[in-house]
């Protein structure tokens, strides 16, 4: 048997009081992991702290003690966080391949130190460009990048929009990395554990009481559908008939927004003909919404199938293509499409995104769109909403699931201090303000919202995205050459 930490001897692990202890231990961490993605982020410095120690034996023990050692600590951490994946479509597949990728850093890791003899500080910034490649690559699962675990307190981070999600990374990382040092390389370096505890804190405080919460005098008057309460499997006709009907006709709202794939097969090239496009269009032009916004998915040609928001003006048809796409459920790279019976989504569609933004003002999110900062911060121009349109139907009603998904997601207003608005199947429907706090949140049929008009501007992580990083990254890369640190 191999214990949790790889290195003890067969005659300590024959203890049964050790053995007790060895698995009092595994369910602290895995109590600990749960606590930390669901409840309070800080709970999993005490989980990375541990990661740190055994990196730091990396040359004392052999590849695949250490290996299996890390393998089981990265299992805990995912299977606190993510133990509801075990009960949605293709979801084993995607923890069991989330987690041999976050071996990764670690493997890389033991190589250098093995034979360069790097230190342990050198880890951090290894780790922080691992989490920036999760970002930049389409077949991967960022759900468990350490700033989001803030998300739970967004009281906490409100710096990120300086720095990101990966300002809150490298904030855990710091503070397990003193925390091994003093507890248990026992070096005097206390009080740069509280400096670097208290310090962001202050600082995310000052921010929220001090900023300039500018706001017009315009209210936009919003509708958002949810498709869970439709009993009825309509066609695409009916449905659009049938949501515009028990709209209040009497009222006129800026937008009406339906969630993500709730017309499926509507995004084709005869679009314009189907009898539920001309209701919408008849909609726009007796005024009573200014801009629609349609979740649908649909075949531009014999074989690419996509995932998309169709948005209508009153002069222009707008596409929006969902660009990232979760892996296995909606996406693998084409290469092993002759392998897979059924279809699946193409990221590598032309859309216009770029004139949304530009004539409306608005950046249109796609579900899981909405956990890659940099896409968002690269593409987000000068718009002052997110409108995040998502189905939540594959998390099968699991609470812990749509909470983390909804905390998540508030991470992109904070960071570009922009009004988030979600529509949502399956889940809740609400708005935050550009500090990421729920200001209103429904979960009906029909769900109205009212936004204000918001005059906050530009922040340094919109204008730089995940580059605001890399000076970090560069120094913790200097320091690590430094043995006393």
């Amino acid at each position: 048997m191999t214990n949790l930490l790889g290195i003890y001897p067969k005659a300590v692990l024959n203890n049964r009081f050790f053995l007790l202890k060895n698995i009092l231990f595994i369910l602290c961490l895995l109590c600990s992991s749960f606590l930390a993605w669901n409840y309070f982020g800080f709970f999993f410095i005490f989980n990375f702290t541990l990661f740190f120690y055994i990196i730091n034996r990396a040359s004392d023990l052999t590849f695949w003690r250490y290996f299996i050692t890390i393998l089981i600590l990265l299992f805990l951490w995912h299977f606190g966080g993510l133990f509801w994946m075990f009960k949605i479509e293709d979801g084993v597949y995607g923890f069991f391949m989330n987690l041999i990728i976050y071996t990764i850093p670690f493997t890389v890791f033991y190589t250098l130190k093995k034979y360069f003899k790097t230190t342990t500080l050198f880890f951090i910034p290894l780790w922080l460009l691992f989490e920036a490649f999760l970002f930049n690559t389409n077949f991967s699962f960022p759900w468990l990048v350490l700033g989001n675990l803030f998300s739970n307190q967004v009281y906490l981070i409100q710096w990120y929009e300086y720095c990101g999600v990966l300002g809150g990374s490298l904030w855990i990382l710091s503070l397990s990395y003193i925390l091994f040092n003093c507890f248990i390389l026992k070096k005097k370096q206390i009080l740069f554990l509280v400096l670097l505890l208290i310090i962001p804190v202050f600082f995310s405080s000052f921010l929220s009481q001090s900023k300039n919460k500018a706001k017009g005098n315009e209210v936009y008057k919003i509708v958002t559908y949810n498709n869970m309460f439709n009993k009825n499997i309509w066609e695409k006709d009916k449905l659009a008939y049938h949501i515009l009907s028990i709209i209040d006709s009497s009222a006129t709202y800026t937008a009406l927004v339906i969630p993500e794939q709730t017309f499926r097969g509507f995004d084709s090239k005869n679009m314009k003909s189907r009898l539920a496009y001309h209701y919408f269009k008849k909609a726009i032009n007796k005024k009573r919404f200014k801009t629609l916004f349609i979740g649908s998915t649909g075949y531009i040609n014999k074989d690419t199938l996509v995932n998309s928001c169709i948005i209508i003006t009153d002069t222009i048809l707008y596409k929006k293509v969902k660009k990232k796409l979760i892996p296995f459920t909606e996406y693998i790279p084409p290469l092993f499409y002759p392998l897979f019976i059924k279809k699946f989504y193409r990221p590598d569609v032309k859309d216009d995104l770029k004139n949304i933004v530009q004539k409306l003002n608005i950046m249109p999110l796609i579900c899981y769109e909405a956990f890659f900062p940099n896409y968002v911060s690269n593409n987000i121009g000068n718009a002052n909403y997110i409108f995040l349109i998502s189905s939540e139907k594959f998390m099968n009603n699991n609470t812990f699931a749509l909470k983390q998904y909804d905390n998540i997601v508030r991470l992109r207003a904070i960071e570009n201090r922009t009004i988030l608005l979600k529509a949502s199947n399956y889940g809740w429907s609400f708005i935050t303000d550009p500090y990421g706090k729920i200001l209103d949140k429904k979960n009906n049929e029909l769900n109205y919202f009212k936004l204000t008009q918001n005059n906050i501007g530009e922040t340094t992580y919109r204008k730089w995205g995940n580059k605001a990083t890399l000076p970090f990254i560069f120094i913790f890369l200097l320091l690590s050459f430094l043995k006393k640190i």
